[in-house]
């Protein structure tokens, strides 16, 4: 049978709140504005009707004339020779259309009348077009270059030179300019101007110095920025077959790390900026267009309950990839203080397109790809599932001869007539059911932009869905987006943008993914031998009783797949009686997943809109102020709806009796998410001869709210099914369930920035931000966050002339502090409980009383709570070598948190039954960052690399009173890194039952002692338990042994945070061919893997067929402990044996495209039309030993794409 959701009816339904009918009306409205307005410009373009009398006059003396009476506007070339010709014209009550096709029939000029009222002159082009030749030669050396792409401006029509330099072009005009563009040289703008040869000696680009690189609250050429930022532009971007901006920027930046994330298109990958600095919340700021990002459950003190609660949002699933302009990494404090106290763990800033002034132009994408699991485990084959069962068995009965067979025992006895290690082998249909085969991911994408000198604007929206690569998941979004900006006078600019966004998720029972390969191997997936169906299940369920001859309490299967319960023959009473086993094939039998999707139903749709609108005032040349209005709103609401029906198929269920008292549950959810910013800008920026100073004051006011909502029904559910799904208000109170949360936050800052550079060549930056939050008690509020960053060019004093090879040098450095908020809102107050009851009077029984309703305070509150403050240090250079060629990038950080949120424990006779949080916690990361890049063009072969290199020294200073904080296997420990891995040490594997007896003569393992057997491991008495007066204070352990194995002698294993992380680009072009390759690496960094290492216990899922390779008495040499069930000696306890290097390098994306050019794409008006195919994840090289280092679930992508533009 076939997996798919035939019959599924699952509808895309939005159920708009009224604030959404709200914002739709506010849209429409605006539209209809808009569309108005372009409406009557137009109508005035027909009906406006002109009178003409021209004696002689000049056509330009009459271009004038009509623009006196009338609100048309000519915009020409003044050197068009027409202009000056005499013109004889009389004409009443004419169109413009009509004016100006008389004045213009005997000219080489045409027009065309634009939608403001603008009329522009252009020259007529020749179709026979200008033939141009000439020679491209480098400015220094005079050698000829091969490989310079020669263009036609605003055209398709394009040649590049050959190995002499020489080019032959065919341009339109006379006066049509032609373009020369070369890696590692300037572009140049060069007009034939009536020449039929035009040469060209081209110069050294200086493109990295000028190119501008967003800093927040403005931008500035790269050549004056003083602080740590890293930016990448919308073309390195698109290159990854992602629908997520997160992971494009994965392995491309320095001090920036990403982790990979699985085929969950919903899932929120991992980003950490300079390592990781508090011990809660490490995520950074995002900045979309200049709006901070603020979700609700987001912090700290985040719980299991609220993360689910929260739903899978992810802030960046509403940016499409291909709308975005450029990301920006604010990374050390003098770059991101003006950020205060959200910017503690770093600012992304994402600034997406906007609309330019020249020509329309239409932009097209369209990208497809399909994800697929190469890599898949390999399982022990039935009779050695059942032969290392009873092995673990036999050696458990060795030590414990008491020890029980359980209910499955007669699975795996061939003496016994329930016997199954004879059937078949059904893994593979779990495995195939369980991945999703070409899980589809596709993107298209149209825009629309343009603009003159008064106006631009730019439209656009695209279409994107991602499945699941493992069964079942499939998200699907809608976005579109328009932007506009205004010049309506000299000193007045407006504009706005907004962004629509609907996303829908899908969900159905998930299936156990790449680990089906471990299933019961004689569970069967299908069975097509029943033919009832669900007409007797209905019946049985309308009836309660079982129509003959069907019986549910006897089939093995429904809708053709089998189910995981049944009915065993009970062989060892008499009768042989039927025992129905809800895990039907043993203790592991899993959930027929894929036969559950037709009664399981688990759906979120979400709407979000973020728009915004801005006014500007020039009052004075220099001086700027702007007011901004964006709002961040978001409706998120998930329904799920579960059928008694799924029952039958829960290996845990087995009968539709398991859910009769629940029936049909459903659940929904609705979540509102509103951020409202408001800001006020003044700018004002100077140059006097070789001094330049800029100004900026700014003052922000951010509101955010933010609500849940869940109302459910799971008792006694007469909901019939999914189509009919609701909540009636006279359905009992005690069958429903509701609850109401809500938060809101608010911030105040203020922003200072000065900067002042002397002849390009010393720079200073001073800022200081001060903010208040209502996360704090009052008097803790507020706090002020000052920054300074310095900056010397060397490569423009005197003395560095003689370095040619120094294109250009800058020294820079820079020191700040920013904050951290993100705690649980009014966590300074104590949490009013008003579930308690309190008795008062007298009852029946002695004691007793009446009930009322009470309130207790569970919280110690912590009025002096605040924020965590993060003081930064940042020393590097910035140089360009050997004629733009080479880009270094170099430089140390020093970051130090203090202040950190930590929980302490109190003692209960406090009365208080959560512990609280209070600033105590220090942690400091250094490191170094380093960025390498190469350009060359080795004839027609463009070649360009860059490598980046971040190493990270994690260290945690102080914790409150010295304590180390456990939580499993991790720990947090003064002078070590976060979150290292704890366990224990070993010492190998007993070989003999002397070395088990000579070990217990000196050590004990209090309650496994007894078990202790050849093939089990040694393990290493380190230390014992805390002495009073003599352990080292603060201490929760003595560090001398005691000859006890227990938790106190666990220990430092390893770190979870990667020591370095790199990446490397590589960029070739060769004619018209391009490609592209990213890796992305990560070292000095451990993690636990036992996969393969336990002590496994049998008659559960399969073995991994490596552990053929267990301890026995023949096999003695190997790392894997003996079979044993239920691991008794302990032997499966983290340790030092299980800790592996989890460093990689990962070829991450490809991409190889070509470009076509010129001939029938000219004549269509395509200007750019370019076909890819690429991949990502194509393969790791890690010492771990497991599928993946980072995530088992990532899977390799190939897509195919086009772009194309007019």
């Amino acid at each position: 049978m076939k997996k798919n959701l035939s019959g599924i009816k699952i509808p895309i339904k939005v159920l708009f709140h009224s604030k959404i009918f709200l914002i739709m009306r506010l849209i429409l409205i605006l539209t209809c504005v808009f569309s108005l307005n372009i409406m009557a410009i137009n109508s005035y373009a027909q009906n406006k009707k002109l009178d003409i009398n021209a004696e002689g006059q000049t056509l330009r003396e009459v271009l004038k004339i009509i623009e006196n009476e009338s609100l048309f506007r000519f915009f020409y070339n003044d050197e068009f020779t027409d202009l000056e010709k005499p013109v004889y014209l009389t004409a009443e009550k004419k169109s413009i259309e009509e004016i100006l096709t008389l004045l213009l029939r005997n000219s080489a000029v045409t027009y065309k009348i634009l939608d403001n009222s603008f009329v522009v002159l252009t020259p007529v082009i020749n179709e026979q077009g200008f033939k141009v030749t000439g020679v491209v030669k480098d400015v220094t050396s005079g050698e000829p270059l091969a490989g310079v792409t020669v263009m036609v401006e605003g055209t398709s029509v394009g040649t590049i030179t050959g190995a002499d330099g020489r080019y032959t072009i065919e341009a339109p005009t006379a006066r049509s300019v032609l373009v020369f563009s070369f890696i590692g040289y300037a572009t140049q703008r060069i007009e034939i101007n009536n020449r039929t040869e035009v040469n060209v000696e081209m110069l050294l680009d200086v493109r990295n110095l000028s190119e501008v690189v967003v800093i927040g609250y403005g931008s500035r050429q790269k050549k004056d920025v003083t602080g740590a930022i890293s930016q990448i532009s919308s073309a390195e971007i698109t290159k990854r077959p992602v629908l997520n901006a997160q992971v494009a920027i994965q392995g491309q930046m320095p001090g920036v790390y990403v982790a990979s994330v699985s085929s969950d298109p919903s899932a929120r990958p991992t980003i950490r900026i300079r390592g990781v600095g508090t011990l809660g919340f490490n995520d950074p700021l995002y900045v979309i267009d200049g709006v901070p990002i603020t979700e609700g459950y987001t912090g700290s003190d985040i719980t299991s309950r609220q993360v689910t609660l929260r739903g899978d949002v992810n802030p960046l699933n509403m940016i499409n990839p291909n709308d975005i302009e450029s990301i920006s990494v604010l990374k050390d404090a003098s770059a991101s203080a003006i950020y205060g106290l959200r910017a503690s763990n770093g600012v992304i800033l994402i600034t997406t397109k906007r609309g330019a002034r020249g020509a329309v132009k239409i932009d097209l994408t369209s990208q497809y790809g399909i994800q697929n699991f190469f890599k898949k485990y390999k399982a022990a084959s039935i009779s050695d599932y059942v032969a290392w069962s009873l092995e673990a068995f036999n050696n458990r009965l060795l030590t414990d001869p008491s020890y029980k067979k359980d209910q499955y025992f007669s699975f795996f006895d061939e003496t016994n007539q329930q016997y199954l290690g004879n059937s078949q082998d059904y893994r593979k249909d779990w495995l195939k059911a369980a991945l999703v085969e070409n899980a589809v991911i596709q993107d298209h994408n149209l825009s629309v932009s343009g603009g003159n000198d008064i106006s631009n604007y730019a439209v656009g929206a695209g279409y994107s869905t991602q499945d699941q690569a493992t069964w079942y998941k499939k998200f699907t979004r809608y976005s579109t987006f328009a932007n506009s900006d205004h010049k309506l006078t000299k000193w007045l600019k407006i504009g706005e943008s907004i962004r629509l966004v609907y996303t829908y998720t899908e969900r159905k029972p998930s299936g156990p993914g790449l680990d089906a390969e471990y299933t019961v191997p004689w569970q069967p997936f299908y069975d097509n031998t029943n033919t009832q169906g669900l007409l007797g299940l209905a019946s049985y369920r309308l009836n309660g009783t079982v129509p003959s001859p069907f019986d549910p309490n006897y089939v093995n299967s429904l809708d053709g797949y089998a189910l995981p319960g049944r009915y065993v023959n009970n062989y060892s009473v008499a009768g042989n009686p039927l025992q129905f086993y809800p895990y039907g094939y043993g203790s592991a039998s899993r959930t027929n997943f894929l036969a559950q999707a037709p009664y399981s139903y688990d759906n979120t749709g979400m709407f979000r809109t973020l728009g915004g609108t801005y006014a500007e005032f020039t009052p004075v040349k220099g001086l700027r102020v702007r007011g901004t209005l964006n709002i961040d709103y978001y409706i998120q609401k998930q329904e799920s709806f579960y059928m008694i029906e799924r029952a039958l198929f829960e290996s845990n269920a087995g009968r539709l009796t398991t859910y009769a008292s629940q029936g049909n549950t459903y659940t929904y959810r609705p979540r509102e998410n509103l951020n409202i910013v408001k800001e006020f800008l003044a700018a004002y920026s100077k140059t006097l001869q070789k001094h330049s100073i800029d100004l900026l004051f700014n003052a922000s006011d951010q509101r955010y709210y933010w609500t849940a909502t869940s109302l459910g029904i799971g008792t006694y559910s007469p909901i019939p099914n999914w189509d009919q799904r609701r909540i009636e208000e006279g359905w009992k109170p005690e069958y429903k369930g509701s609850f109401y949360e809500r938060e809101r936050r608010g911030l105040l800052g203020y922003l200072g920035r000065f900067s002042y550079n002397f002849d390009n060549k010393y720079y200073l930056d001073l800022s200081v931000r001060r903010d208040g939050s209502s996360m704090f008690a009052p008097g803790y509020k507020w706090g002020t966050f000052p920054a300074f960053a310095l900056a010397w060019r060397i490569s423009r004093e005197s003395f560095m002339s003689n370095l040619t090879w120094i294109d250009d040098l800058k020294l820079r450095g820079g020191w700040g502090k920013v904050g951290n908020q993100e705690t649980r809102p009014y966590s300074y107050l104590s949490i009013v409980n008003l579930n308690p009851k309190a008795a008062f009077g007298t009852g029946t029984t002695v004691g007793d009383g009446i009930l009322y309703d009470a309130a207790a305070l569970s919280d110690f509150p912590v009025t002096d709570l605040t924020w965590e403050k993060v003081e930064t240090t940042n020393i590097g250079f910035d140089a360009t070598l050997l004629k733009n060629q080479v880009t270094l990038t170099a430089e140390y950080y020093y970051r130090f948190t203090d202040g950190i949120l930590q929980t302490f424990q109190l003692a209960r006779v406090v009365g208080a039954l959560n512990n609280p949080k209070t600033n105590l916690a220090q942690v400091k990361n250094t490191g170094f960052e380093f960025q390498l890049g190469y350009n060359q063009k080795f004839g027609e072969l463009g070649f360009n690399a860059s490598f980046n290199l971040t190493t990270v020294k994690n260290e945690v200073v102080k914790l409150a009173y010295g304590q180390p904080i456990t939580s499993g296997d991790y720990r947090i420990e003064e002078g070590y890194s976060m979150n290292y891995i704890y366990g224990y040490k070993t010492a190998g594997i007993y070989q003999t039952q002397q070395e088990v007896d000579d070990w217990k003569a000196t050590t004990t393992d209090p309650g496994k002692d007894t078990h202790k057997s050849p093939g089990d491991i040694i393990f290493v008495d380190q230390y014992g338990d805390y002495i009073t007066g003599v352990s080292p204070e603060g201490a929760d352990k003595d560090y001398n042994p005691d000859g006890k194995i227990n938790d106190r002698d666990r220990m430092y294993l390893g770190k979870t945070i990667p020591g370095y992380y790199y990446g490397i680009t590589l960029n070739l072009d060769y004619k018209n061919f391009d490609l592209s390759m990213i890796f992305q690496g990560v070292g000095d960094v451990q993690k636990v893997n036992n996969r393969v290492l336990n002590s496994a216990s049998g008659f559960g899922y399969n073995f991994d067929a490596a552990y053929k390779n267990r301890w026995t008495p023949d096999n003695p040499n190997t790392k894997i402990p003996r079979f044993v069930q239920g691991d008794p000696s302990g032997n499966n306890r983290t340790s030092d044996r299980m800790i592996q290097n989890a460093g990689f390098l990962r070829f991450q994306t490809f991409q190889l495209g070509y470009s076509l050019r010129g001939g029938i794409l000219q004549k269509l008006g395509v200007s750019k039309l370019r076909y890819y195919i690429g991949g990502s994840n194509l393969f790791v090289i890690s010492g771990y030993n497991d599928l993946d280092p980072e995530d088992n679930y990532l899977p390799t992508t190939f897509t195919t794409g086009i772009n194309l533009s007019f």
